[in-house]
């Protein structure tokens, strides 16, 4: 599974490279980002801790967001790829959008939803159709 999402998103860097922007993506690093934004629901880690996961995930976010508009990019705008590419690319924007709030548990939250939001990235970008 996770062969597939980094041979897809090795594509989109290629596509992407070709149009002048050389994006790195660190799947596995995103995958263990996401893990931790799961466990923060669970047992709230320190503030500092929330805030540096958060930010992280952020970061995958932009990247990735880069690397999935490649791919619509290549797409038919009347395909259901495209639709779903851009459906997730909104979503993505909702919570990047967003702010983690006033308190631990509504920071940990947020951090959760951008997690959320990274792997519904990565399961789109496992197939460039």
């Amino acid at each position: 599974m996770h062969a597939k999402a980094s041979d897809s998103i090795a594509t989109a860097q290629g596509q992407a490279a070709s149009r002048g922007s050389s994006e790195e993506i660190d799947t596995l690093g995103i995958l263990q980002d996401i893990r931790h934004s799961r466990c923060c629901l669970t047992v709230l880690p320190p503030y500092a801790d929330v805030t540096a996961l958060e930010q992280r995930l952020r970061g995958h976010l932009q990247s990735l967001s880069r690397v999935m508009a490649a791919q619509a990019a290549t797409l038919d705008p009347a395909s259901m790829g495209y639709a779903t590419r851009r459906s997730v690319l909104c979503r993505a924007e909702r919570a990047l959008a967003q702010g983690p709030g006033d308190g631990l548990r509504s920071a940990a939250e947020h951090a959760h939803e951008l997690g959320q939001a990274c792997r519904a990235m990565l399961d789109r970008c496992r197939g460039a159709r």
